[in-house]
């Protein structure tokens, strides 16, 4: 198991019609991987443990090893569909934006080139055709933090804007919003505006919106001009929305989440 994963162990007691049916579980280990009752097991932090499975009488009994490997990138648990981290891809703390990146581009390093031809930029990367990357070998967190991190979907993004309570403030000399759940369990989001390609040398992009933020999130559309990804856009006003963008144009940050 990897950190924070959660599995469920089942005892089966022999025979069937046995008149006491209760189990009785343990961990050698809990500071590595937890229990709970109905046999949930949760990965705690690196290193092996025991997990025991025993009759009531404790004449019966059943183990299972488990070795954690140590995730290094935090997840906050707020209560939703998926664990949140508790910084953007790439930053040093919660209160960086962490960079720009463009949708589809596993390496964060595409820039742009100018079609003479056509008189417009192209992105310099191959853009995959499809209506989502998130946990594939085209999404920019798997690929990089492995494990089961990946790009949030517009829908984890909606149930972290309308689940959880949103304060707009000032950390860390950066604008953005405090995000708290209803288990008081909290995380930060920058306002980080996006980037966008400019004239000039062949990558060349420039910062817009830097009182907003834009974040990636796994899912596109193709239409007839072409491949268009979304973006939550959380305003400083306390509102989200999905706008669209043209495939490898808009640079945005990228907030992992994780089962």
């Amino acid at each position: 198991m990897t950190q924070y994963d959660k599995e469920v162990l089942k005892a089966t007691l022999y025979p069937n019609d046995a008149t006491n049916q209760s189990v009785i579980w343990s961990s050698s280990d809990a500071s590595v991987a937890s229990v709970d009752s109905k046999g949930v097991v949760t990965a705690v932090g690196g290193g092996s443990a025991t997990i025991t499975a025993e009759s009531e009488d404790s004449s019966l009994r059943a183990t299972c090893e488990v070795t954690v490997t140590a995730d290094m990138y935090e997840a906050v648990d707020l209560g939703l569909s998926v664990k949140w981290a508790a910084y953007n891809y790439n930053a040093a703390d919660a209160s960086e934006v962490g960079g720009h990146y463009l949708w589809g581009d596993p390496t964060g390093n595409a820039g742009f080139e100018y079609d003479i031809i056509n008189g417009e930029m192209s992105p310099l990367y191959y853009v995959p055709d499809m209506d989502s990357i998130g946990g594939t070998s085209y999404d920019i967190v798997r690929s990089h933090w492995g494990g089961k991190w990946r790009l949030p979907t517009m829908n984890e993004f909606w149930e972290l804007y309308t689940r959880c309570t949103w304060k707009y403030t000032t950390e860390g000399g950066v604008k953005g919003f405090r995000i708290t759940a209803t288990n008081g369990n909290s995380i930060f989001l920058p306002m980080t505006g996006y980037t966008f390609p400019e004239d000039g040398p062949v990558g060349s992009y420039g910062l817009r919106d830097t009182g907003n933020g834009y974040y990636m999130t796994g899912e596109s559309y193709r239409d007839s001009w072409g491949r268009f990804a979304y973006a939550a856009q959380i305003k400083s006003s306390k509102s989200c929305d999905f706008p669209s963008w043209r495939v490898g144009w808009i640079g945005m940050a990228v907030r992992p989440v994780r089962k």
